[in-house]
């Protein structure tokens, strides 16, 4: 299934406006692509981007050397800013606007994406907000949040928000399933990844296993012998942590909060040998809201292994 395709079954308002405008010819010169943490907003802000510059279909028609350049980041007049959802810098913004004041070298348009505007400093903002304040006519851009209400107003204020609604984990996890894919490790992929071909992807790489591991051992030290998640949590899991790509320790943590989360409620997606103490749910909804916190301040912040410190020592701290 083609991204189109898939964005017109999940996300049938935000397509529309998008095909209304650009077949209208009344396309915005910059977008504001808003969604949760498992909305496909990097795979939207993309198909924009082809859309603005294909010249074989009203949207983008995912197939043609145009499109296919900007997938893979080679087209000369397309920019991706912060595509791993880091700190947004000055100089990033300063980079953009010198490189596209220059003349368009492929064709009649240029388009940036800035991922994760929230991740912007102040000085960044402000120049972005200058150079979005009067924009170009062939420059176009594209903007992502997971969290609208970090965003300068008036950076909302000169943008077509798009808003992309949360997606049905349980029709994904079904998607999973008529792929052949055990139940257990459906669900896992459906509160982990919301794109189904990068879920499947995930599921057939090597580092799968070894993360599924890795939750499974910290599930049952949370559950049962939680003064031991330190130590354990040192040589096992910060062994993942990359400095230039989070996504290992991203999608352990979904994965522990998926895993907590089904067998707190009980809801019987995840098949478990023990069942839940009744003691022990205020203890492991207090583990979930430390998990999902931590979960969100990945992006932002520069030391992952400090940031997992606090997350394990303040699980072990938890009284039951």
């Amino acid at each position: 299934m083609c991204f189109q395709d898939k964005l017109k079954s999940t996300q049938t308002i935000a397509y529309k406006t998008l095909y209304n405008a650009f077949n209208s010819g009344k396309r915005s010169h910059i977008y504001l692509i808003s969604g949760d943490s498992h909305s496909p907003l990097k795979e939207t802000a993309l198909f924009i981007a082809k859309s603005f510059l294909c010249e074989q279909d009203v949207l983008a028609c995912e197939n043609c050397h145009t499109c296919k350049s900007i997938d893979n980041k080679s087209y000369p007049d397309f920019k991706f800013i912060n595509e791993e959802g880091n700190d947004i810098l000055k100089d990033d913004i300063i980079s953009l606007q010198e490189e596209f004041a220059l003349t368009a070298l492929a064709g009649k348009a240029k388009v940036y994406i800035i991922h994760l505007i929230e991740n912007g400093g102040a000085f960044a903002m402000n120049k972005l907000l200058k150079f979005i304040e009067e924009p170009s006519e062939d420059v176009y851009g594209i903007l992502t949040t997971k969290n609208i209400s970090k965003v300068l107003p008036t950076i909302i204020s000169r943008c077509q928000v798009i808003k992309l609604i949360d997606i049905d984990k349980n029709d994904l996890k079904n998607d999973y399933i008529k792929e052949g894919i055990p139940n257990d490790d459906a669900y896992i992929l459906s509160q982990c990844e919301s794109n189904l071909e990068k879920g499947i992807e995930l599921y057939k790489d090597e580092k799968y296993s070894k993360i599924r591991n890795n939750v499974l051992d910290s599930f049952d030290l949370i559950i049962n012998k939680k003064d031991d998640l330190l130590y354990y949590a040192q040589r096992s899991i910060y062994p993942m942590i990359d400095k230039k790509n989070n996504e290992s320790i991203k999608i352990y943590l979904d994965m522990l909060n998926a895993y907590l989360l089904d067998y707190l409620l009980d809801s019987k997606n995840i098949t478990f040998n023990t069942k839940l103490d009744i003691n022990d749910k205020e203890y492991l909804e207090n583990v979930i809201s430390k998990i999902m916190i931590t979960r969100s301040k990945l992006d932002g912040f520069l030391n992952d292994s400090l940031l997992l410190d606090r997350l394990f020592i303040d699980i072990i701290k938890k009284e039951r």
